[in-house]
């Protein structure tokens, strides 16, 4: 549904609201841990308001409605509830650097219905690295390849006759690989970082691009309007000191 041209254009916008909105509140850790789970949390409240508006998971309410069910007029709520979804997921992105140039949509086979998708954007969102590429060092390479070794060994029998000449075996492994992480350029180990995120962002959006078109939004320009639209309000807010 969303073209890369459009989504580098959304993601540029909201690059520009998040800046004003570091520098107007002079937030000096927006690259940090802390930040993200900051952002972390906003998004989850986002999903958990969307959730509640469509209220398609209570049932113990009674004549509650699937959304094909209900009154296209009834569900603008949870559409802006979707778009502010989108906001937070962007900002992510963008910190992540995700080009999405080999992104394309497609439609989820079976089809999973509305409560599926709910579940399955909190699901990504969880999966959500709390660290940016540009934190990726070789001394965490390092750390974590040392703790995968000492799993490896701790599985070996030392009962069996092979067990010394083993651990040398792994021990010239151990060596092999750390001098190939050694010899890793920052730009490689970013990119590292960048692909093995990539796979969940893209999920996150496959998921609500879906559900988007459960709720009507049923092209690239109906969700380019809807995040416009919210993305001024957003910015009329922030230049009005409004809440």
């Amino acid at each position: 549904m969303l073209s890369l041209e459009t989504i580098k254009k959304l993601k540029l916008e909201q690059e520009k609201l998040d800046q004003f909105i570091i520098q107007k509140n002079n937030i000096t850790d927006s690259q940090t841990k802390a930040s993200f789970i900051r952002t972390k949390i906003a998004l989850l409240v986002e999903i958990g308001e969307l959730a509640n508006e469509l209220e398609t998971f209570k049932h113990w309410k009674k004549g509650k409605k699937t959304i094909a069910e209900k009154d296209p007029n009834d569900l603008q709520k949870a559409k802006e509830e979707l778009i502010d979804c989108l906001h937070f997921y962007l900002s992510w992105v963008n910190a992540f650097q995700i080009d999405f140039s080999d992104y394309q949509f497609r439609k989820l086979v079976p089809e999973p219905d509305e409560n599926e998708l709910l579940l399955a954007l909190f699901s990504e969102t969880e999966m959500f690295s709390l660290k940016t590429p540009l934190h990726t060092t070789k001394e965490k390479i390092f750390a974590t390849a040392e703790k995968s070794w000492e799993e490896q060994i701790k599985k070996l029998n030392p009962e069996d006759k092979d067990y010394q000449k083993n651990i040398e075996t792994f021990k010239k492994i151990k060596e092999g690989q750390k001098k190939i992480i050694e010899k890793m350029s920052s730009s490689f180990l970013e990119a590292i970082e960048i692909e093995k995120n990539k796979t969940i962002f893209y999920r996150w959006l496959l998921i609500f691009e879906e559900l988007a078109g459960k709720l009507g939004m049923k092209s690239e320009k109906d969700i380019e309007e809807a995040y416009l639209k919210k993305n001024k309000i957003n910015w009329d807010r922030q230049q009005g000191n409004k809440h």
